[in-house]
């Protein structure tokens, strides 16, 4: 009797144990990266890192070429950019750079040195250097642009009639035959007509406005066709550099007027 109670309550016993509810299995943290790219200029990069489940972010940041980089996770957090993490967007900038020049953005997030999450990617390019030259306005009578040139960059410019521009321009060609050099061609008329300037500026021309080069006054007339050239100018580097650049157009034609006037001769 005594064994049959003793294996009666084993039984019980044992039933209880296995009735017990499982403890409930703690899932690794995931850690999530986001890239999003900010401001981006001919030289400089903004983009935003923001992670959750994580405590630190690392990124490599590089000109993309075609040889991908041997990128892991690990040795991503053990080189200099690695950051705390923040699940707000926090913004980065990567200057000094080229212009209109693809970049790549490798980023990753870690909690407790030993969670991981994916390496995520982001190409930016950066923007295209301003030209030069850039044409700001014109009206019947008058006309602007502007030399974007560096702060303390000197430069010739000036603007021609167009058929002056275009009879020099024949001529040339016709007595360089082969041997024609369009860079050397507008080079030779700023030399000529140009006037010397430095850092960046805009320029207007009217009718009346003095022109320095011409020892006159402007004479701009409606309907006519300009050009305006520039070039830089380095003298320590020997004269010219880069390519010239130049902006041909049409003024406005002259208005006809409906208006009646009425005049007496006494």
């Amino acid at each position: 009797m005594k064994k049959f109670l003793y294996g009666l309550l084993s039984i019980l016993m044992l039933s209880m144990v296995s009735c017990k509810k499982p403890e409930p299995q703690v899932e690794d943290p995931k850690p999530q990266i986001a890239i999003t790219e900010g401001m981006v200029t001919e030289n400089s990069i903004e983009f935003f890192l923001s992670a959750t489940e994580a405590d630190e972010v690392a990124y490599y940041f590089m000109e993309t070429t075609d040889e991908v980089p041997l990128l892991t996770v690990e040795n991503l957090f053990k080189g200099e950019n690695v950051f705390t993490a923040s699940a707000e967007p926090v913004s980065f900038v990567m200057e000094n750079l080229k212009p209109e020049t693809e970049y790549t953005v490798y980023a990753a997030a870690s909690k407790e040195g030993k969670y991981f999450s994916a390496i995520k990617e982001l190409t930016i390019n950066t923007a295209e250097k301003p030209k030069l030259l850039q044409f700001l306005s014109k009206s019947k009578t008058g006309f602007s642009y502007k030399v974007n040139a560096e702060e303390g960059q000197q430069y010739f410019h000036t603007y021609l009639e167009g058929w002056y521009f275009e009879y020099m321009l024949e001529s040339s060609k016709y007595e360089d035959g082969a041997e024609f050099d369009e860079k050397v061609f507008i080079w030779n008329l700023l030399a000529d007509h140009g006037i010397f300037d430095e850092s960046a500026k805009e320029f207007e021309w009217y009718t009346g406005k003095e022109n320095p080069m011409r020892g006159d006054v402007a004479f701009i007339v409606p309907g006519t066709r300009y050009y305006v050239l520039t070039a830089l100018w380095n003298e320590d580097m020997g004269g010219w550099i880069e390519k010239p650049e130049v902006i041909g157009f049409d003024l406005e034609e002259p208005g006809k007027s409906n208006s009646t006037i009425d005049c007496s001769i006494d």
